[in-house]
């Protein structure tokens, strides 16, 4: 999966994956060789903001 394929997903599908198969998005990024930076960047330009504590995406208010 390429960082194109995993941003066409909803974020549900993200958080999902982070929650069941992921301790934390810089796991789920190097397990699919996916640049963490720019994946944060992208989703964050979609609204969205990575909580550490929950290791999920959020939407930002």
């Amino acid at each position: 999966m390429n960082q194109e394929e995993l941003l066409s997903m909803n974020v549900n599908t993200i958080n999902n994956k982070l929650k069941d198969e992921y301790i934390d998005f810089k796991s789920l990024c190097h397990d699919l060789n996916l640049d963490v930076k720019i994946l944060k960047e992208k989703l964050k330009d979609k609204g969205y903001i990575y909580s550490e504590k929950e290791n999920q995406f959020i939407k930002r208010n």
